[in-house]
C-alpha cells in the first residue's frame, strides 16, 4: 500500500518538476522579460495557416502561458484522474481566450471542456452562438447550450454558476427586447422563467422574465406574438404573488399597473370598451385607486357593461383617494344615482344623493336640487307614511 502511494506521488512530483522546467523555458523563450511582468498575463494568439485538410491540435495553436496551462490541466487529469478539475481548468482557459476575442480557439478549448462536463464551458459556447462570435449566430443552438449548462449546474448544485448563467441570458434577452426582436427575446425569457422554482429564496431574474413575457403578450409587438390579455394577466399575477422583498421595496407592482392602464387607455380610445374594462379591473387587483375609478365611471356610463349605479358607486368609493379627480368622479356617481331616483319620482332618495353630490361642488346636482325645492312634492310619495 505504501509502495503504491509512494509511486503515485513520485509520478506527480516528477510531473510538477517537468512543468516547472517547461515554465522556466517558456518564460525565457516566449515571454522575454517575463520576470518583470505578471505571470497571469495572457499572450495573444496568432493563428497559424492550416494545411488543406489538416487541422492542428489545440495544444499546437496555444502559445505562452496558455500552452502551459493546457499542459498542466492535462497532467492533472492524467496523474490525478480528476475529470471535473480538468474540465474546470480548460473552461477557465477558454474564458480567458474568449475575453481576448480569440473565439475560434476559445470554442475548441470549451468544446473539449464540455466533454468533461464543464457547465462553465457550455455557458461560454452558448454565448458565442447567441452573439455570433466565431460561429454563425443561431439562437436556438445557443438556448440548447444554456439549457445544457443549467442541467449540469443543477446536477452539480453549482448555484453560483447558475446565477452567472441567469444574468447572461437575461442580458441577451433584454438586448433583443430593446432592439425590437421580441420573438427572440420571448424564447430567452421563457427559458429564464424555468428557473423560478430552483432558488430559495426566489431569484429576482425569473420573476422579471415573467413580467416581460406578460408585457409582450399584452402589447402584441410581433405578428407572430398576437395580443393575448388572458396570458398577460396570468403572468403578471404570477410575478405579483412571487415578488421578492426587494421588489416590494421598489413597489414593482407600479410597473404592472402602469402597463395595464396604458393599454386599457388605448383600448378605451379605440372604443373597445369590454377589453378596456377588463384591463382596468385587472389593474385594480394590484390596489390601483385610479383603475377602480375608471371601472366605476365606465359602469356608470354603460361602457363595456350595463349601467348599474349601485355597483359603480362601490367602485368609486373604493377608488376615492381624496384627490380632486376622485372627488369629482364620486360626485358624478352620486348625481346620476340621484337623477335616476328623481326620474322614478322617489324624491326622498333623490334629495339625499343630490345633496351629497352638491356638497362636493357638482353643478348639475346643485341645479337639480334647486329645481326639486321649487316644485311641490307629489301628494303621496311611495315612501310617504301617514
Amino acid at each position: 500500500m505504501s509502495a503504491l502511494f509512494f509511486k503515485k506521488n513520485l509520478r506527480l512530483a516528477s510531473a510538477l518538476v517537468f512543468v516547472s522546467t517547461i515554465s522556466a523555458w517558456e518564460a525565457r523563450a516566449v515571454l522575454p522579460g517575463a520576470e518583470d511582468q505578471e505571470l497571469s498575463r495572457i499572450v495573444k494568439h496568432v493563428p497559424k495557416k492550416e494545411e488543406a485538410g489538416d487541422k492542428p491540435h489545440i495544444a499546437q495553436s496555444l502559445t505562452g502561458l496558455n500552452w502551459l496551462r493546457y499542459q498542466l490541466s492535462t497532467l492533472h487529469y492524467t496523474f490525478l484522474h480528476d475529470p471535473k478539475h480538468y474540465g474546470d481548468e480548460l473552461a477557465s482557459l477558454g474564458n480567458d481566450l474568449y475575453n481576448e476575442y480569440n473565439y475560434p480557439l476559445a470554442l475548441e478549448v470549451c468544446q473539449e471542456a464540455d466533454l468533461m462536463g464543464s457547465s462553465r464551458a457550455q455557458r461560454i459556447i452558448g454565448a458565442m452562438y447567441a452573439y455570433g462570435q466565431g460561429v454563425v449566430q443561431n439562437h436556438d443552438i445557443a438556448l440548447g447550450w444554456f439549457q445544457k449548462a443549467f442541467r449540469r449546474s443543477k446536477y452539480d448544485k453549482a448555484l453560483l454558476d447558475t446565477h452567472v448563467l441567469l444574468n447572461l441570458q437575461y442580458d441577451i434577452a433584454c438586448s433583443f427586447f430593446n432592439h425590437g426582436e421580441h420573438q427572440t427575446a420571448l424564447r430567452y425569457f421563457d427559458n429564464i422563467a424555468l428557473y423560478k422554482d430552483y432558488f430559495y429564496p426566489p431569484h429576482v431574474l425569473p420573476l422579471y422574465a415573467l413580467y416581460y413575457i406578460g408585457l409582450i403578450h399584452l402589447k402584441g409587438y410581433d405578428p407572430d406574438v398576437p395580443q393575448n390579455d388572458q396570458k398577460a394577466v396570468m403572468y403578471f399575477r404570477e410575478v405579483y404573488r412571487g415578488r421578492t422583498y426587494r421588489m416590494r421595496q421598489k413597489h414593482f407592482e407600479q410597473h404592472l399597473i402602469k402597463n395595464l392602464l396604458d393599454e386599457g387607455n388605448k383600448r378605451f380610445k379605440a372604443e373597445k370598451y369590454p377589453d378596456a374594462l377588463k384591463l382596468y379591473k385587472e389593474a385594480s387587483y394590484y390596489k390601483s385607486k385610479l383603475a377602480k375609478r375608471k371601472v366605476g365611471l365606465m359602469i356608470l356610463n354603460g361602457q363595456g357593461e350595463e349601467v348599474n349605479n349601485a355597483r359603480a358607486l362601490v367602485w368609486l368609493w373604493e377608488g376615492n383617494d381624496g384627490s380632486p379627480h376622485a372627488i369629482s368622479s364620486l360626485a358624478e356617481g352620486q348625481f346620476k344615482t340621484g337623477a335616476s331616483f328623481y326620474e322614478s319620482q322617489n324624491m326622498t332618495e333623490a334629495s339625499q344623493w343630490l345633496e351629497q353630490a352638491a356638497a362636493k361642488g357638482h353643478d348639475g346636482a346643485i341645479k337639480l336640487k334647486e329645481e326639486i325645492s321649487r316644485k311641490k312634492p307629489p301628494l303621496l310619495d311611495k315612501d310617504f307614511v301617514l
